[in-house]
């Protein structure tokens, strides 16, 4: 149900707080991501992280919120229930699985695969990095701030994979902290699937063997 516009006049007091929440949220940098304490902190309301959830579960038609951005207090990506951006979320995973559907209906033979590495792996591939010159142009800053909310990622992940793992577009989580295991649990994967779809040439027309060019 569309949200009715806010009433002409004074505005209130959670009216003023909601807006300079999502002031805030707007202006998380990219690729950043915030605490609800630390945006109500921000939008100058300490210790109400409360206040945050409650922001989020207004926010008005036609204002688009980065809450892709907002974690809870454990680094985790939880979006009020109810709320646009939990509508949002449901709404996009909703778009992959349907167009995976229709991907599916019209033949189309569909493997995911999640090559996953533990944090401690990425630690030591970053390290790699740094080590050595002939790979700095791998690295980013951004990857050492973004292992903060390592847990935050792992949610989002599984978020997606529960609602995008079906029969006919199903996930394959691959432990890839071994290039050499991830190689063969992935190749093995595409073999059994090729093998499965018995594919053969198209029958071609008779008598081929008689047509001579000039």
């Amino acid at each position: 149900m569309p949200k009715k516009p806010l009433p002409a006049g004074p505005r209130t007091a959670t009216e003023i707080a909601f807006e300079r929440i999502w002031t805030t949220i707007e202006r998380i940098p990219h690729g950043r991501v915030a605490t609800y304490g630390q945006i109500a902190e921000v939008a100058g309301y300490v210790r109400r992280p409360r206040l945050t959830a409650q922001a989020l579960r207004h926010v008005p038609d036609g204002r688009e919120i980065p809450w892709f951005r907002v974690i809870n207090a454990q680094g985790r990506i939880a979006i009020p229930a109810n709320s646009r951006g939990h509508r949002e979320q449901q709404r996009r995973l909703g778009h992959i699985a349907d167009f995976e559907r229709m991907l599916s209906d019209e033949g189309t033979t569909i493997i995911k695969c999640y090559l996953h590495i533990s944090i401690e792996e990425q630690r030591q591939r970053l390290q790699d990095r740094l080590d050595d010159p002939t790979k700095h142009w791998k690295f980013d800053y951004s990857d050492i701030r973004e292992r903060e909310y390592w847990d935050a990622y792992i949610k989002a992940y599984q978020d997606a994979m529960t609602v995008t793992s079906l029969p006919h577009a199903p996930w394959y989580v691959i432990p890839a902290n071994h290039k050499w295991v991830r190689d063969l649990i992935v190749t093995t994967i595409l073999v059994d699937t090729l093998t499965r779809l018995r594919m053969h040439y198209p029958p071609a027309p008779e008598g081929l063997d008689q047509v001579k060019l000039d």
